[in-house]
């Protein structure tokens, strides 16, 4: 199921501001498009100033790492990636850090906010392959800071480095300046902890319409079993840990969403593949090869996964979207902006559950 698409960010308000710039290892399917700013337009008009400016590997991913957040996993099975954890772990860049940028689906286009991630462990798996050398790494990193991409060294002829080099400038949002933003971000920050208990206890219902819907969304229950008073108006007003922590519970719904969705496709397709096998041969037959199948029934199962993906696309990603959301939410210029994100999409699920009620 799609989640980082350039072409749906297009079409929503709350992503208007994002910028994105052209990765210049891969080929755009939409570079035709002369609606889409290109990089070194970008790069002219940002910021000339070199204050907190960094040199580090730039990683291009599916995913958008929250400041603050717990450490994750990451695997890595590319080449390019590989090496750039190699040469991470040899000090090449110094402190073994690197920015991770949201890269889209649709026109592997990078986001220019990014995430700088700091690897506190690594474990390589050789290839069974004699002589092939890794095969994969596994690394943990911890979430540290937003910067933005400053500029993007060519390594098109380099025979050293296979992955992207970039300058990345720290950025921070200023703190809320008048009296009149502060009243704003404290109305809203009342709002989004009001909708957000009540999307909380919707999800939570054992009984309750999302559970009737998709019975996979059970899974959501392990993220959202903390005490009703963790959270408070108050941690959401100011952009701090507290704040972060808020919007993590958030991005945690919403991928537990996406795996509810993700699980239930599976198992329709599954069911498909078994009536096709029966049919066929008579016996369900493992492994299944979906290529072995009448090519009408073929057509079929293809379909209808193409059909699910557009369906989740416009319904449940518009509301619960663990990736476009949360880009939206770290590029936004102020504090304001992003509590305005936020309050958004949890006030559009709030209002798409209860109509379901």
């Amino acid at each position: 199921l799609p989640s980082a698409l350039e072409s749906i960010a297009n079409e929503r308000d709350i992503c208007n501001h994002i910028q994105w710039i052209d990765d210049p290892t891969v080929t755009n399917p939409l570079e035709e498009d002369d609606s889409m700013p290109k990089l070194v337009n970008l790069l002219e008009s940002s910021k000339s100033d070199d204050v907190g400016v960094q040199r580090m590997p730039l990683c291009p991913i599916d995913s958008v790492f929250l400041s603050g957040s717990k450490e994750q996993m990451l695997n890595f099975a590319s080449p390019q990636n590989i090496q750039m954890v190699q040469h991470l772990n040899e000090g090449r860049y110094g402190p073994p850090r690197f920015c991770a940028v949201l890269q889209t689906e649709d026109t592997k286009r990078c986001a220019n906010v990014g995430t700088i991630l700091r690897v506190v462990g690594m474990k390589e798996f050789q290839s069974k392959e004699k002589g092939e050398g890794v095969a994969g790494v596994i690394i943990k990193v911890c979430p540290e800071e937003f910067v933005q991409v400053k500029h993007v060294e060519d390594t098109h002829n380099s025979d050293d480095v296979a992955y992207m080099v970039a300058e990345v400038q720290n950025f921070n949002v200023p703190a809320v300046g008048n009296e009149k933003d502060a009243e704003a971000c404290n109305a809203l920050s009342r709002k989004i902890y009001d909708d957000y208990n009540a999307v909380r206890s919707i999800y939570l219902d054992k009984d309750g319409v999302v559970i009737q819907q998709i019975p996979e969304f059970d899974i959501v229950t392990a993220s959202w079993t903390l005490p009703d008073k963790t959270l408070s108006p108050s941690d959401f007003s100011a952009s701090n840990e507290r704040f972060w922590t808020g919007v993590e519970l958030w991005q945690n719904l919403c991928y537990a969403a996406k795996k509810g969705c993700k699980q239930r496709l599976q198992v329709q397709v599954l069911e498909m593949c078994v009536e096709a096998s029966l049919a066929t041969f008579g016996k369900m037959k493992y492994p299944i090869n979906r290529d072995e199948y009448p090519l009408e029934v073929q057509d079929s199962i293809r379909e209808f996964e193409e059909s699910e993906s557009e369906r989740y696309v416009r319904t449940v990603m518009e509301y619960v979207d663990p990736v476009l959301t949360f880009q939206a939410i770290i590029s936004a210029e102020s504090h304001l902006q992003r509590l305005q994100i936020l309050s958004a999409v949890i006030l559009a699920e709030r209002e798409r559950l209860e109509g379901m009620m």
